[in-house]
């Protein structure tokens, strides 16, 4: 299983001859190369002045569709997808993105740009160029030096369809891939795994069992360690049985007080077979796990405390059973590395118990597809008791059951919004695990405002808050150093923006232990230990884009890159510029695609076709702006009927033309209807107007060079095909008309 490494992400320079062997990447071009599996790599970095980010891709012996997905969790849903794949024989990218278990869709926008692409000896590879943060309608991630999830797939044909193999990996895009696993073979280790225990419930759902083992530390350090001393793990691997993984749902390891164990007679792998609620003074959480999730290693400075006077551990196992199947055993668990000696910080998990609870939540109502419930917050109060002014986030993870849709940790401070802790567009419960932090230092008094929400369109009863899987929750962890003495966050009561909570220290959670629900503190107790805060305001800043796609700037860029004479600039070649834009006037209604390239295979010698293909898709760009700027003037005039009381379609010719003067009385009129909106309603369609006449201007002058420079390969193509020539002249008197036209 792949290593999640929270640790600084290095470019690992040893795949270095490898990924640049054939000379298809550039280094210098291509910083970053990951390999991704046999005879699959991907390349990438952002560009030097950071506005845009390059991402490659080579698959040997493959012949069909293939895709990177960027950011979610590692699966499919919500993560931002680019797809290349042959259409009509050319290639294209396509950016898709799925909110469930089913063919991606392809985004309302598209933010891609294809630079390069080739299909030689079996092998396919691409280039793809992508803003760094793009604004534009759509479901992307912007690039942040930050972790992340990321996905690849492969199709058995260009017909976009199921793949016929995907993986999952962490990045940094960024700062780089991670750097190799630190060699942990000589380091001693403990191995904690449940006993063979069958995955059939005792407790009130069989097919949801929560299982304990009970491990006595000493029993399995090594001779050379005692449990009174203070151990640091560097390393959490889960270890899955083979033949029960499917059933295990999470898992969490637990350190135990003396009492508890003095209280509950603690042997060695004693197992609890109903242990849906852990056992008093068994709460401090060392390793949480769940669906999806990867081993654990931290940074080389930095361990999760072990021993030091604790000598028992509890391993909670939730199994999922649906079937009950009979006769499974499961020896699952986790393998501890241990330092050679003490690092320089502890690291522990710190949780946001949002609702665990039928005590902390009122059921979800059926029939929602998303519902959100009032938000849990840790207030400056509990963050104030801090031994240290800030802490690191090495990493968050976000949990619920089966209806649950999207969480988010948002942090304030002094009433300023920070930032969002994860990027998760869709939670998804097969995929659970420990990611990167947007967010990395958290700061005493900061305020963290935990958000859920549901998808409860299948259910036709309420949704309970508890342990089972059917049930739901709203929680998060965050591994965070250096370790703090309160272990979590708990979410009573809201009314309004009014928010009750507690952050309870180990004393509240040593003895008799702290527990919510049947067996633990009344309301009474709780509400006892309690403060109350108000709701931060969550006002995330406006989107900034960066990196435009249409931009001079991305074409300077790609032919620094040497791929000048397939991405030529606007004011080159209006030859093929000319023949695209003859190409869309010939082609069906609605220029269909297809039929343009097809004219454009006619048309072109073919040795300039790849350069002419590329060229398209500066050309589509530019379509593609003329079509947002009709949407735009559209929605205005449809907007308001004043607006369409006043302006005239004379105005409106007159200000695509240019030729209006002043401001064609449009405010004067606003003014005299004593209508302060209709005046700024005006205004904006003057200037949407503006920006269209501007857009219809570079598309004529495009026409007006092209029908010139064109001339030349018409001369050459009539020597070659009279026929193509006859067609081509035929079209050159409503052209030259139009190069007269005044846009």
């Amino acid at each position: 299983m792949t290593v999640l490494w929270l640790f600084a992400l290095l470019f690992c320079r040893g795949k270095a001859s490898a990924c640049y062997g054939d000379g298809s990447f550039a280094q210098e071009h291509w910083p970053f190369c990951q390999e991704l599996g046999t005879g699959l790599l991907m390349y990438f970095g952002p560009s030097t002045d950071g506005e845009y980010m390059k991402l490659g891709l080579h698959a040997e012996n493959h012949d069909g569709w293939s895709s990177l997905g960027i950011g979610g969790n590692g699966g499919m849903k919500g993560a931002q997808q680019i797809v290349v794949r042959k259409v009509d024989g050319e290639f294209v990218a396509e950016e898709r993105y799925s909110t469930a278990y089913a063919t991606p869709q392809l985004q309302e926008t598209q933010e891609v740009l294809l630079f390069f692409s080739s299909e030689s000896s079996g092998n396919i590879s691409w280039g793809v160029l992508l803003p760094m943060r793009s604004c534009k309608t759509g479901e992307r991630y912007a690039m942040e030096d930050v972790g992340m999830f990321m996905h690849w797939a492969l199709g058995h044909s260009h017909d976009f369809g199921y793949h016929k193999s995907r993986g999952q990996f962490h990045t940094n895009l960024v700062a780089g891939p991670p750097a190799p696993p630190p060699d942990m073979s000589g380091y001693d280790s403990v191995s904690i795994t449940m006993p063979e225990v069958p995955v059939v419930g005792e407790g009130s759902d069989a097919k949801n069992p929560y299982v304990c083992g009970i491990f006595d530390l000493a029993e399995v350090l090594p001779s050379n360690r005692n449990t009174s001393e203070k151990h640091h793990a560097a390393k959490f691997g889960v270890i899955l049985d083979s033949g029960s993984r499917e059933y295990v749902h999470h898992m969490i390891l637990f350190e135990c007080t003396e009492q508890a164990a003095m209280d509950n007679n603690f042997t060695h792998n004693q197992v609890i077979s109903n242990c849906e609620r852990m056992v008093r003074g068994c709460q401090a959480s060392k390793w949480p796990w769940a669906v999806g999730g990867e081993d654990l290693v931290l940074p080389p400075d930095v361990g999760v405390p072990i021993g030091n006077g604790a000598r028992w551990y509890a391993l909670q196992v939730h199994y999922y059973n649906p079937s009950l199947h009979e006769g499974v055993r499961d020896s699952s668990g986790v393998q501890l590395s241990l330092s050679p000696g003490l690092r320089t910080y502890d690291a522990e998990t710190f949780g946001l118990m949002g609702g665990v609870s039928p005590v902390q939540r009122d059921p979800l109502p059926p029939g929602h597809a998303d519902y959100s419930i009032p938000s849990m917050i840790l207030p400056a109060q509990c963050t104030q008791s801090w031994s240290v002014e800030e802490i690191t986030v090495l990493g968050v993870m976000h949990h619920a059951h089966l209806v649950g849709k999207k969480l988010s940790v948002h942090v304030t401070r002094n009433g300023e919004y920070i930032g969002e802790m994860r990027r998760e567009k869709i939670y998804d419960f097969n995929h659970q695990s420990l990611e990167g932090s947007s967010v990395k230092k958290l700061k005493r008094g900061d305020e963290l405002t935990l958000t859920c929400s549901y998808d409860t369109s299948t259910r036709t009863a309420p949704t309970n808050f508890g342990d089972f899987t059917q049930d739901e929750m709203c929680l998060a962890y965050f591994l965070h150093y250096p370790a703090q003495t309160a272990r979590r966050g708990m979410f009573l009561r809201a009314n309004g923006d009014s928010r009750v909570s507690m952050c309870p220290d180990p004393a509240q959670m040593s003895g008799d232990g702290f527990q919510l629900g049947e067996g633990g503190m009344n309301p009474s107790q709780l509400l006892a230990l309690s403060v109350t805060s108000q709701a931060p305001g969550i006002h995330p800043p406006a989107c900034q884009a960066k990196g435009d796609l249409q931009s001079s700037q991305a074409i300077e860029l790609l032919r620094s890159m040497g791929v000048a004479e397939s991405v030529p600039m606007l004011l080159d070649f209006f030859d093929e510029v000319y023949v695209w834009l003859l190409a869309l006037q010939h082609s069906a209604p609605r220029c269909e695609a297809g039929h343009a390239a097809s004219t454009v295979n006619q048309l072109l010698p073919q040795a300039d076709v790849e350069r002419c293909q590329t060229f398209v898709r500066a050309i589509k760009m530019v379509l593609q702006g003329l079509d947002e700027s009709l949407h735009e003037l559209h929605e205005l005039l449809q907007g308001s009927e004043q607006v369409l009381e006043r302006v005239s379609s004379q105005n409106i010719c007159n200000l695509l033309q240019g030729e209006a003067t002043g401001d064609l009385g449009l405010e004067e009129e606003g003014q005299a209807a004593g209508d302060a909106g209709a005046c700024a309603a005006l205004e904006a369609v003057k200037l949407s107007t503006k920006a269209l006449r501007m857009t219809l201007q570079k598309i004529g002058g495009l026409l007006a060079a092209g029908s010139a420079l064109a001339a030349r390969d018409w001369r050459v193509e009539a020597l070659r095909s009279p026929r193509k020539s006859t067609w081509m002249e035929s079209q050159q008197p409503s052209l030259r008309r139009r190069k007269t036209t005044n846009f």
